[in-house]
């Protein structure tokens, strides 16, 4: 079958309604009919499973890094996507990020994030998915066929080859995106996916290998990721969620490459959720985890059941349960070492008398044997620790403290905190720099939390997101940072009070010296010194043209005034000999007539010939006044000449 290659976006997916929990409004949002909020707008209809399924209507947004589009979407839902029906954009509007409109143009402008939203092309409404009939005569007339697109709140795309009925695949056909990382040969029944999918292309991160469909749901999926980590899916899902998450959500079995085995839930890719984890040697840990950290209740136990551990862990960190030990008593964590360490003030110690290499300890206040209220938690390995210290809410940092370290990049986090990640604060390097961290205008957090599992120094610093970054020097930047810590735009102020744009919104009258506008934030200090020498250098430069100039003008009009002056000039006649005519005053001409010709004749036989007449040329010669030298052999010339200085 013969691919029509669409020329439009770039990635691809079916458009999602739900990506957060709901916030049931009315009715039955679970299985039944309601309205709920979603994180990209409102839906009223049919649910299942606390989704979208069956008819309803979503009002939200289409939205990308540069564009948002308000839209009305009424049609068949298939666990929280849009199949088919009607889809409204009612605004669209570009994203600037930049402030360069008038307080006037501002009061009929709306603001998200950083950015602000200025409108676009005007709205319109079509059936979806969208039908694309290829124009030929573009083609060049080669046969092509009709598309369907589908998009994700996120504005990409995905193409859908192949037939449809009432609005909805039908048959079999290929899905594809534009760029092909993806191309799948499915197979659809009245809009839902069936049977073995022939996989022509899967690129992305985890190599997709088999998969297997039963009334839309995905039942069988394997892929092998870059670490030759396999993972095998053991709980239904649908391919939309494959689709918008190919790092994996769900219930699958992974399989190592050291041997170790993990069935349950995964989050993006990430052990997250309950499940157990098996090693090698017959270790195991079941229970619950949070990004690949033993997080909730669970137990850790060895194979022989000599070493056991059972009960609370938080971030991987075993808080408060029983430690079995082959051959002792059963101890209860964490241990008390003075005081009440129960429901009042102490300090407790969280691990048993064998780890001597590695101390993790508290003291403050507790609720229930869990730390709760003003203290301090100390992990220490040898010379190397880290140091929480502030008020605790079961067992985590919430609220006003601080993270030390001596080991890594980062020596400290201090501001506000929930659950161990600063929220808002300031975060200080060890090379004497620091950054203050704007929550209200990031939407992706920079640093989820510190967390010492293995004292291994963090090597690389990262400055991500919007706020004020300091300078060991004492200069700031204030603006939005990207990934590399490069300034993306911002305000740069020295010490001396020198302030300038930086970034991609760096003054263009810095543009005159030949100055760039993407520098590393901590490279700005040197910018400075580079731009201050570049300035002076210009404008000595422009300094000494002034002055040569100006006397370039002294000399010209002094020059000029001499010119004026007719004492300056000595007029004078000369005869001169008429080299027109060689000297005389006549010119002679000289013209041949006659001579040589040829012609056509016809001979004897009647046959036309070409032949040659030869004639005797007489010349003639004749004598004219020269116009040049008036009829004179000589001539006067009057001319000027400047004898001034």
């Amino acid at each position: 079958m013969k691919r029509f290659k669409p020329v439009y976006s770039t990635l691809i997916v079916f458009f999602l309604v739900v990506s957060l929990q709901a916030q049931c409004i009315s009715g039955d949002c679970e299985n039944g009919t309601g309205s709920a909020y979603f994180e990209k707008g409102v839906y009223s209809g049919s649910f299942s499973n606390a989704l979208p399924h069956g008819k309803g209507t979503f009002t939200g947004v289409l939205e990308d890094i540069s564009q948002l589009d308000s839209v009305v979407d009424k049609g068949t839902f298939h666990h929280g996507f849009f199949l088919s029906g009607s889809r409204q954009i009612t605004v669209s509007y570009s994203k600037q990020y930049q402030d360069q409109f008038s307080a006037v143009q501002k009061q009929n402008m709306k603001k998200r994030g950083s950015a602000w939203l200025v409108p676009g092309r005007p709205g319109k409404t079509y059936d979806y998915p969208e039908k694309r009939v290829p124009d030929k005569r573009k083609s060049g007339n080669k046969e092509t066929e009709t598309y369907y697109i589908y998009q994700a709140f996120d504005r990409q795309y995905l193409y859908w080859t192949g037939n449809t009925k009432r609005g909805v695949p039908d048959g079999t056909g290929v899905f594809e995106n534009r760029k092909r990382s993806i191309q799948l040969i499915l197979k659809f029944e009245k809009g839902l996916l069936q049977g073995s999918a022939k996989i022509l292309r899967w690129t992305y991160p985890d190599s997709l290998t088999s998969l297997v469909f039963a009334n839309g749901m995905i039942t069988e999926l394997t892929t092998v990721d870059s670490l030759q980590k396999k993972l095998e899916l053991k709980a239904p899902t649908t391919f939309h969620s494959l689709i918008t998450n190919p790092t994996l959500t769900g219930d699958f079995l992974v399989k190592y490459p050291n041997g170790e085995r993990y069935l349950g839930d995964l989050q993006n890719g990430a052990r997250h959720g309950y499940g157990i984890l098996k090693g090698t040697n017959g270790e195991s840990t079941k229970g619950y985890w949070y990004q690949n950290m033993v997080h909730g209740e669970a137990i850790y136990s060895r194979a022989n059941g000599d070493y056991v551990d059972s009960g609370l862990y938080l971030f991987g960190r075993f808080t408060k349960g029983i430690a079995f030990r082959a051959g002792q008593q059963p101890v209860n964590i964490p241990v008390c070492l003075s005081g009440d360490c129960e429901n009042g003030t102490g300090k407790a110690r969280f691990q048993p008398e064998e780890n001597s290499d590695f101390t993790e300890t508290y003291s403050g206040n507790f609720v229930n044997g869990i730390p709760n209220g003003y203290g301090t938690r100390t992990m220490q390995k040898g010379k190397l620790y880290h140091r929480y210290r502030g008020t605790f809410s079961n067992g985590l940092l919430k609220g006003y403290g601080e993270i030390l370290a001596n080991y890594t990049v980062i020596q400290k986090l201090n501001g506000i905190f929930h659950n161990d990640t600063l929220v808002n604060g300031r975060i200080y390097f060890d090379d004497g720099s620091s950054f203050e961290y704007d929550t209200a205008d990031n939407q992706v957090a920079m640093y989820a939390r510190m967390i010492p599992i293995v004292f291994g120094a963090m090597q690389t610093k990262t400055v991500r997101g919007t706020g004020t970054y300091h300078l060991k020097s004492g200069s700031i930047i204030k603006g939005r940072f990207n990934a590399a810590n490069g300034v993306a735009t911002g305000v740069y102020t020295n010490a001396k009070g020198i302030s300038f744009d930086v970034g991609h919104a760096m003054d263009p009258t810095y543009s005159k010296y030949g100055i760039p506008n993407s520098y590393q934030a901590d490279d700005m200090d040197d910018v400075v010194k580079v731009i201050a020498q570049k300035i002076t250098q210009h404008d000595d430069q422009q300094r000494k043209a002034a002055i040569y100039h100006a006397q370039l003008r002294k000399r010209e009009d002094a020059r000029q005034a001499t010119y004026d002056n007719p004492a300056y000039w000595r007029k004078k006649t000369e005869t001169v000999t008429c080299s027109a005519c060689d000297g005389e005053g006549k010119i002679t001409y000289s013209n041949t007539y006659g001579g040589d010709i040829e012609t056509q004749y016809v001979d004897s036989q009647g046959r036309w010939r070409t032949g040659t007449i030869k004639r005797t040329g007489r010349t003639y010669t004749t004598r004219t006044t020269c116009s040049a030298c008036r009829g004179k052999g000589s001539m006067q010339v009057h001319s000027e000449t400047y004898v001034g200085p």
